[in-house]
C-alpha cells in the first residue's frame, strides 16, 4: 500500500469514527437537555416520588393527582398520564372535531372538567399548541365545557 492510499484510508476511518462519537454525544446531550427543560416528560413520568400538593383551583382533581394518574403541568394545567376510565366526548364542544379531540387527547386532555378548569394562561398555551389563535376564547370552550359537564354530571363548576 503506498503512502497516499494509506493516508486516505486512515482519514476516512477516522472521519467515520469521529462521526459516530459526535452522533452519540449529541444523543446524550439532547436526552440530558430534554430532561432538564421538560421534567414531566420521559423517564420522570413514572417516578415514584411523592406528589406535589395540588394548587388552588385544581382541588377537584386531588384524587387523580395523588394516585399518579394525572399531574399538574405548569403551562397546560391538569393533564392525565394515560387515558382515564371515564372519558368525555370532547367533540360535543362546538369547534372541537375529531382531529382536535385527538390532539387534546395526545396532550392528556380527556374530560370536560379539565377544559372547564382552564385559566387564561392555559388557554393561551393551548392556542399556541393547537395553532388556532384565540379559537378557544372565541368559541368559549371553557363555558361550553362547564355547561356540558353540568348537563352530564349535575355538578356546577362555576
Amino acid at each position: 500500500m503506498d503512502a497516499i492510499t494509506y493516508f486516505f484510508f486512515n482519514s476516512s476511518l477516522l472521519i467515520v469514527v469521529l462521526a459516530i462519537v459526535f452522533f452519540l454525544l449529541g444523543l446524550w446531550l439532547g436526552w440530558w437537555l430534554w430532561g432538564r427543560c421538560c421534567p414531566g416528560q420521559g423517564a420522570a413520568q413514572g417516578s415514584t416520588e411523592a406528589a406535589a400538593p395540588v394548587p388552588q383551583g385544581f382541588g377537584a382533581f386531588q384524587a387523580e393527582v395523588e394516585s399518579g394518574k394525572a399531574r399538574i403541568d405548569e403551562s397546560l394545567g391538569l393533564v392525565y398520564n394515560e387515558a382515564p376510565e371515564n372519558r368525555d366526548d370532547l367533540t360535543l364542544i362546538k369547534g372541537v372535531a375529531a382531529v382536535l379531540n385527538g390532539k387534546l387527547n395526545a396532550f392528556g386532555i380527556y374530560t370536560l372538567k379539565q377544559i372547564a378548569s382552564w385559566d387564561d394562561a392555559v388557554i393561551q398555551e393551548f392556542s399556541k399548541k393547537l395553532a388556532f389563535k384565540d379559537r378557544v376564547w372565541r368559541e368559549d370552550w371553557v363555558g361550553q365545557a362547564k355547561a356540558l359537564h353540568k348537563e352530564k354530571y349535575g355538578e356546577d363548576l362555576g
